[in-house]
């Protein structure tokens, strides 16, 4: 699929700079936010919860997981998407008239720490909600699998920080493992009491069963968890890191347009997407479109009115500035 940007070259040449801020930061904020998690994640005393999970108290199991310090735990992801805000705005002066320099928005404007403050909040309760779904759904999966309560203890653990989505997909993967093995299991008993207990078809049966132990389930799916984490903290970076810059950015030409360096009345944002193969339907819907300094964009498909980019989760779009004739 063949895929062309509407917003015009010189908008396109402006997304693309900005666009290379959150490539820049992309990786900082996917540190700062696995390494987040993983500090609440050994906050979280597995032996409390494995004892709690094998005297059925199952609530109490759901409280003793100190959800309090997760916001601690996040904070480190201010610095970088502060520095997001701030590298957009100076960007983002340059398609400004001159005189342009006063427009700048620093992290000593107080919009843009209320901004951050309010970004990183709403990021913290959206990833401990979907923990807490996530944890819930675990205790549910180690009922039904029949679990001991060390590994219900550890699976809590470790989803943590994950999607619903993605614990549902990682208590199936562990399912299908389990059956896998009961399958296996029934087979050799099969060929055992037909005295085929020597096969060639039994002995394969014991191969494949040799890596189907409690332990080495446990190690898969584990590093099943890591890896969806991972790609979670991905797409949290760049969704957060497009509402960071595109801020900063519409921050800027509010702020100029207050100052009396432009014409607030005739200055309309832009949206910018990426012509490529990857563009989602709701941006192409949005591409080129312009609206006033302080109006939103309606996002079609879901009819939600946004300032700017992000419009969905991973969204790459930009906004841009131009001037009615």
């Amino acid at each position: 699929m063949k895929v062309s940007g509407k917003a015009g070259s010189k908008a396109m040449r402006h997304a693309e700079r900005i666009q290379r801020i959150m490539t820049l930061l992309e990786r900082a904020v996917v540190a700062d936010l696995t390494t987040g998690i993983s500090v609440f994640k050994r906050r979280i005393d597995t032996n409390k919860l494995e004892k709690l999970l094998d005297e059925g108290k199952f609530d109490e199991a759901m409280n003793t997981i100190p959800w309090d310090n997760l916001p601690e735990d996040l904070e480190r992801i201010e610095g970088n998407l502060e520095r997001a805000v701030v590298g957009a705005s100076e960007e983002s002066i340059k398609v400004l008239p001159a005189p342009k320099a006063a427009a700048i928005v620093g992290t000593a404007n107080p919009k843009v720490r209320e901004f951050i403050a309010q970004q990183v909040g709403n990021l913290v309760v959206d990833i401990t909600e979907e923990s807490r779904k996530s944890v819930r759904n675990a205790i549910t999966a180690s009922f039904d699998q029949a679990l001991t309560p060390r590994r219900a203890a550890k699976l809590m653990q470790e989803t943590v920080g994950l999607t619903e989505k993605q614990n549902f997909q990682l208590m199936n993967r562990q399912l299908r493992e389990f059956e896998k093995r009961d399958r296996l299991r029934g087979r050799l008993t099969s060929l055992q009491n037909r005295g085929l207990g020597t096969s060639k078809s039994a002995l394969k049966i014991k191969r494949d069963l040799s890596n189907l132990t409690d332990s080495k389930i446990e190690k898969r799916i584990s590093t099943s968890a890591l890896r969806a984490q991972k790609q979670r903290s991905i797409t949290i970076a760049r969704t957060e890191l497009t509402r960071a810059t595109n801020q900063g950015q519409i921050e800027t030409w509010i702020t100029a347009s207050n100052d009396g360096l432009i014409d607030g009345d005739q200055a309309r944002k832009v949206w910018v997407v990426v012509p490529d193969d990857r563009l989602s339907n709701i941006c192409a819907d949005l591409d080129g479109k312009s609206v006033g300094l302080n109006e939103k964009f309606i996002v079609a498909q879901t009819g939600e009115a946004v300032d700017g980019p992000p419009a969905h989760p991973n969204c790459r779009s930009a906004v841009s500035l131009k001037f009615e004739e």
